[in-house]
């Protein structure tokens, strides 16, 4: 790997890319996180980032302003290519994360997470030592990716 970079994606290629990237994370699903949505994320001022290995996007994360407005956070999407799991970046992510949101008074960030998934159960819980408020049924309905179809998306 070459040095691996964290940088805010502010242009168009930048957040077509980072589409791109979740729909190769979440197989099968080809608008995991639209790149308008994205952009319009980034335009109005929240977390749109890529993760770099050199100039090759690898991961991406978006999050967005929860209620009360500029003090909570809801982190909606975070992925890192298949290729590139399993080397701590995704905790590299979610701290780079970490520090955007202190570093804007923000105090509070949530997020939601598949309990039926055992890594990202393991990477929550125990990696990033989140705190597990609710379990919400069905919370998005149906979804088309290769890792959700077919069952319920119950998250906690």
């Amino acid at each position: 790997m070459s040095e691996i970079d964290i940088r805010p994606l502010e242009t168009v290629e930048g957040i077509h890319e980072a589409s791109r990237v979740f729909d190769a994370v979440w197989v099968g699903d080809r608008a995991t996180m639209p790149a308008n949505i994205l952009r319009a994320l980034e335009h109005s001022g929240n977390y749109v980032v890529g993760l770099f290995d050199g100039e090759r996007m690898i991961g991406a994360s978006a999050a967005f302003f929860g209620p009360p407005a500029e003090r909570s956070m809801h982190s909606h999407i975070t992925g890192v290519l298949p290729g590139y799991q399993g080397r701590g970046l995704g905790r590299q992510l979610k701290n780079h994360q970490r520090e955007w949101a202190l570093g804007r008074g923000i105090g509070h960030i949530t997020w939601t997470f598949d309990p039926l998934i055992a890594r990202n159960a393991h990477f929550n819980l125990a990696v990033l030592g989140t705190r597990v408020t609710d379990y919400l049924v069905n919370q998005y309905g149906e979804m088309p990716d290769d890792v959700n179809r077919g069952d319920e998306s119950d998250r906690l």
